[in-house]
């Protein structure tokens, strides 16, 4: 049976999604097309904006903005401030939500992610895609939920 605290999944959960959301935000930005006027079009050439040869490399855009930055390390260091056994289960049930292993299996998938528990936890789970999903599905196993989830009483 999970022992850890539902909110704290739930926070993982959401700090996720809303991580996934400013990445989706910012590549459909990035994504849309300018138009620009015959005069501004030139001027980009002529100072080699468009074919990338004069662009300082300095100006170009981070790969994170600063509010994903924000959210990513919030995350990570709530997941390294859990306690060994709550990082475990919380390995444990992404893969019971995964489809590693059932609900019947717990005991199991929980040993297993104890014997590979190591300094890197943050980094793996938030480099898995999918994980809000896979946490939500792992605690429906338990037949729990983030419906009533609130972060303020964390």
């Amino acid at each position: 049976m999970l022992e850890m605290d539902v909110d704290k999944v739930c926070f993982v959960v959401v700090k996720m999604r809303e991580y996934e959301e400013e990445g989706l935000i910012r590549a459909e930005t990035e994504d849309d097309e300018v138009e620009l006027d015959e005069d501004a079009e030139e001027e980009l050439e002529s100072s080699g904006g468009l074919d990338g040869e004069d662009v300082d490399e300095d100006d170009e855009e981070p790969l994170e903005t600063a509010s994903e930055d924000g959210i990513l390390e919030e995350l990570t260091t709530f997941i390294r401030n859990l306690d060994e056994e709550e990082q475990v289960e919380l390995v444990a049930l992404t893969w019971l939500g995964r489809g590693d292993y059932e609900v019947d299996q717990w005991s199991e998938a929980t040993e297993t992610a104890s014997e590979r528990h190591n300094s890197r936890t943050a980094e793996y789970l938030i480099g898995i895609p999918l994980l809000p999903d896979y946490l939500e599905e792992g605690l429906a196993a338990f037949d729990l939920s983030c419906v009533d989830f609130d972060e303020s009483r964390l």
